[in-house]
């Protein structure tokens, strides 16, 4: 079907909708919702994707609120690697409201509240180093230890930043026998060549792995008298477009 003329943005779609129905598929019972095996690590700050799964989850009719709630808060669910604006996301969420105040003035006192939330918002981000660092090292470990676990990784808008790749221990994800068997789909967005062979050296220990057109590497070999399958894939287009075109299907996953 012809898309001229159509205004694809007026549609209310995004890529966390394959999540969404994976999440979903899967449940004989509502019950089921909280056994998903899924965890999600981020460096963002905000918690839209929290609010994005909550809503989303919320409006399939076979599940009511104690099953996502459930399902949200099991430990160790998100990840923010550098902590959050927000800890919890439920439908009590509402936006700070800062009226039409712009300026120093009288009124400017009547929002004194709002920045109260504000405040209370940044008490829950963490930076790199100074006093936070300690935090910064709890997140950080707990985020190395579900990739680790993981059989099936998406790395989705990651621009495989040398520090960060340190610091989530992405060079575990590299074929061994502890994981015989492991899927990990990534993006690169435009096809950087610099991301392409950062991401060969983290993954498959060859900066020119995805490079000349590569677009999936497929290690298939012995290690220690372990037959291991590895496989990466790397798509070039937008997070949604690679979840929709590129990728396996998260169905067959």
């Amino acid at each position: 079907m012809p898309t001229s003329g159509i205004r694809l943005n007026a549609f209310k779609d995004d890529w966390l909708r394959f999540v969404l129905y994976k999440l979903s598929t899967g449940c004989s019972k509502p019950a089921d919702l909280a056994t998903n095996h899924i965890q999600f690590v981020t460096f963002n700050y905000d918690t839209s994707l929290e609010r994005r799964l909550f809503t989303g989850l919320s409006a399939i009719s076979q599940f009511d609120k104690r099953e996502v709630r459930s399902f949200m808060d099991t430990s160790n669910r998100f990840l923010h690697v550098y902590g959050s604006i927000r800890e919890r996301i439920d439908e009590t969420w509402r936006p700070i409201n800062f009226g039409n105040t712009t300026s120093y003035n009288s009124d400017f006192h009547n929002s004194a509240s709002a920045l109260n939330e504000v405040y209370r918002a940044s008490e829950g981000i963490r930076t790199i180093d100074g006093e936070d660092k300690l935090k910064n090292e709890e997140a950080l470990k707990n985020a190395t230890e579900a990739i680790q676990k993981a059989e099936v990784i998406y790395l989705l808008g990651f621009g495989f930043d040398r520090q960060n790749i340190q610091r989530l221990g992405l060079t575990s994800l590299r074929p061994a026998p502890k994981h015989p068997v492991r899927t990990v789909f990534f993006t690169n967005f435009g096809g950087h060549n610099r991301v392409s062979m950062s991401a060969g050296e983290a993954l498959a220990g060859d900066a020119t792995a995805f490079l000349k057109g590569n677009m999936s590497v497929n290690p298939e070999q012995w290690i220690e008298n372990h037959h291991v399958r590895f496989r990466y894939e790397m798509s070039t287009k937008n997070v949604y477009a690679a979840i929709a075109e590129d990728f396996e299907s998260m169905e067959a996953l």
